[in-house]
């Protein structure tokens, strides 16, 4: 009888400790990565998200040297709430293509709303569109760099 209630004892802290570890929340930041392909003088530069987003705006439009894009979340976990109104940067990964993309800054603590911001280090001109995953925000653009004259960059889905 000893051992049984000994057993129990073991096997009820587990299980508090168990329900314990599962309420922390599993987000620990909300950008994922960004990517920059440049093809043929067309750079697509896609923002990766841990969670689906959705594109609501975006400004300025057209060009600039400073990108805002507004965008709304989709479906978080109450537990991963939290994260939402952090804030944090990414800079791209060494691409064998120069290009003007600095760095994505996620701002999460600001009263306008959810919305992420692109540096550029000169002014560019763009499209900004939903990925096709929900999971991202792609933004493309003619590389400044390229001196092929005539290229065109395919357009992004614009949504909304």
């Amino acid at each position: 009888m000893k051992l049984y209630k000994s057993m129990t004892g073991i096997f009820t802290g587990l299980f508090f400790l168990s329900l314990n570890a599962s309420a922390q929340p599993t987000l620990d930041r909300i950008l994922d990565d960004v990517y920059v392909k440049d093809k043929d003088g067309c750079v697509t530069i896609q923002v990766a998200f841990t969670f689906p987003v959705s594109y609501v705006n975006h400004f300025p439009f057209g060009k600039g040297d400073e990108l805002r894009i507004q965008i709304e979340p989709v479906s978080v976990s109450p537990l991963d709430q939290e994260v939402l109104y952090n804030r944090e940067t990414l800079k791209p990964h060494r691409h064998k293509q120069k290009t003007p993309f600095v760095q994505v800054t996620y701002e999460g603590d600001i009263d306008s709303g959810f919305s992420i911001t692109l540096l550029f280090s000169e002014v560019v001109t763009y499209e900004v569109g939903q990925g096709a995953d929900f999971r991202s925000i792609l933004v493309s653009m003619q590389n400044p760099d390229t001196t092929s004259d005539g290229v065109t960059c395919p357009h992004l889905p614009k949504s909304k």
